[in-house]
């Protein structure tokens, strides 16, 4: 067993071959990112699902870019989840909120005062049972009126997570 490399004793020029198993090392999956393809709209008093549309890539097939518009990991654990959106909204109200909701309830929330063009980010460490939990992303309207979400013209407007603990 090596337990020390010493850079002296090292002959960069020759080929190692490795055979030992690495242990203590894993994977941060499953892991997915989508971003939303087009403006929805939001209404007025109501917090809607965002539909992040489109994914960039999703390693064990765990988000639902279709239907649901949700995360279901496929393994247990404690993941990092993580996402955005704005509105092009002109409009300056009191409350602007995107929301993690974890198997139907509220389970984080950022909030701000209102102003064109803002950009709001949520991040958290979620435990999924690997099975049921799920995960979905919300905007709350506070204005008088609807507003949209931007989509493709805003990349930022974007949802992901990753496995990082057992």
């Amino acid at each position: 067993m090596i337990t020390k490399i010493q850079s002296e004793s090292l002959n960069l020029a020759d080929d190692f071959a490795f055979t030992a198993t690495v242990t203590g090392a894993a994977a941060n999956t499953p892991a997915f990112l989508a971003y939303k393809s087009s403006t929805q709209s939001s209404a007025s008093g109501a917090a809607t699902k965002i539909q992040y549309d489109t994914e960039l890539f999703d390693t064990d097939n765990c988000y639902d870019n279709s239907t649901n518009y949700r995360f279901t990991p496929t393994v247990a654990g404690h993941y990092f989840i993580f996402a955005s959106t704005g509105s092009t909204s002109s409009d300056d109200f009191e409350d602007h909120q995107v929301r993690i909701h974890r198997n139907g309830s509220e389970y984080g929330i950022t909030r701000l005062k209102h102003h064109y063009g803002d950009h709001m980010t949520i991040q958290g460490i979620v435990y999924f049972n690997g099975s049921t939990d799920y995960v979905e992303i919300f905007n709350y309207n506070g204005n008088a009126s609807s507003i949209n979400i931007n989509g493709a013209d805003r990349p930022q407007v974007r949802f992901g997570g990753y496995r990082i603990l057992e």
